[in-house]
């Protein structure tokens, strides 16, 4: 059983009880048995719009919030991270990650959906290689100082590209065309190495073997389960016991 009526991250479909029950044992199975062996994914979100049972579609297009778009285009078109899922549904595997930005809610992704598993707790963090290599490169000292994260890398790319960029086809076109300082080299031939995803020690994992270590950021665009923390914990043996 499959709902596809609503397709963006903002709106949730409530279902019920026996609705939840029913799909654990099918098409979400996978997600469940993980749970079951303490492989946990959370995602704090807006009570207002949920009930203690959802569905949800990542759907398309997500717009990373209070922040430039530039890594979110890079990951979810450039082939080097093909293998990966778009960067539709942010989420985390620490509980108290998840507390900070609202309800906490166990995350249930259908079978097979593929899950991205940054290298440490926050995406912004995870290019330790890639900050690096850029900073490195860098010969303006005032400019690499201030790379540090990819907040940084953001606002430092913004500096190079002409007008607003909020589309794949355009960034690609404006990095392969502006040279890197006076390194003979373009900013794609700089950039696009150093943010690879296996450089930066990123993993991806389909749901049916996930088992990513605690205090990591994760993702997905792929149909989901939504489960109110609250309702699990007071509820975990009766859900179990009425799955299995």
């Amino acid at each position: 059983m499959k709902f596809y009526n609503y397709l963006n991250e903002s709106r949730a479909k409530r279902l019920t009880k026996d609705e939840i029950i029913r799909l654990l044992k099918t098409d979400y199975r996978q997600a469940f048995n993980g749970w079951m062996e303490g492989y946990h994914i959370y995602r704090g979100v807006n009570w207002g719009y949920t009930g203690s049972f959802n569905y949800i579609n990542p759907g398309k297009g997500r717009v990373s919030a209070n922040t430039l778009n530039y890594y979110t285009l890079i990951v979810n078109n450039h082939p080097s991270w093909k293998e990966y899922p778009r960067r539709e549904l942010i989420c985390t595997t620490d509980i108290n990650a998840a507390d900070d930005y609202g309800v906490i809610f166990n995350i249930f992704p259908i079978n097979n959906a593929k899950i991205g598993i940054c290298s440490r707790d926050d995406f912004w963090f995870s290019f330790p290689y890639g900050i690096k290599q850029i900073r490195s490169m860098s010969k303006s000292k005032s400019k690499s100082k201030a790379i540090d994260n990819m907040d940084h890398f953001n606002k430092w790319l913004n500096e190079f590209l002409s007008g607003s960029v909020t589309d794949w086809r355009d960034l690609e076109l404006q990095l392969k065309n502006i040279q890197f300082e006076d390194s003979n080299k373009s900013l794609y031939d700089i950039i696009i190495p150093a943010l690879n995803p296996e450089k930066n020690d990123f993993e991806v994992s389909s749901i049916g073997n996930f088992s990513a270590p605690y205090h990591r950021e994760v993702w997905l665009d792929q149909e989901c389960l939504l489960i109110y923390n609250g309702w699990l914990q007071g509820h975990k043996k009766e859900l179990i016991d009425e799955v299995l």
